[in-house]
């Protein structure tokens, strides 16, 4: 289903069987679940400038990647490259994005398989720029 809305309980039937539940999944911030539809969050849900990393203890790879991608979108490199360096899992971020293009292309949702695409051929670039401004006080300006 990816961020198409799907019936709770066969949403319900996947969380259990990952041994979560979908209440679980919502307050953690991962799905949108209302009138016996749940859908996973995608980039698009994450609204310009309104999360800051240290303020969320419930972060999650999934969430932090969402959020990079829409930083990217917005800002480009230079604003991904900032929020970057508040986040902390890197190498799980990118491993994800390239698993969520696979997943996409496998099952033909373009536009979604074009945004982690877009991010994992930046990486590089991204965290090149993270580290150079990770000294350098820049990243407050960026965000």
């Amino acid at each position: 289903y990816g961020t198409n809305p799907a019936p709770f309980g066969e949403a319900n039937t996947l969380a259990q069987a990952k041994n979560t539940s979908v209440e679980s999944l919502q307050r953690a911030g991962l799905i949108h679940a209302q009138g016996g539809q749940v859908r996973l969050l995608g980039w698009q849900d994450y609204a310009p400038g309104e999360w800051q990393p240290p303020d969320d203890e419930r972060a999650t790879v999934w969430a932090d990647l969402h959020r990079l991608i829409e930083r990217h979108k917005e800002k480009g490199d230079t604003g991904a490259a900032a929020l970057l360096l508040t986040l902390t899992r890197r190498f799980d971020m990118y491993t994800l994005a390239n698993y969520l293009y696979t997943v996409c292309d496998k099952n033909g949702w373009n536009e979604a398989g074009f945004y982690y695409n877009v991010l994992a051929q930046s990486w590089r670039e991204i965290c090149e720029l993270a580290d150079r401004m990770g000294g350098s006080g820049q990243q407050a300006d960026l965000l």
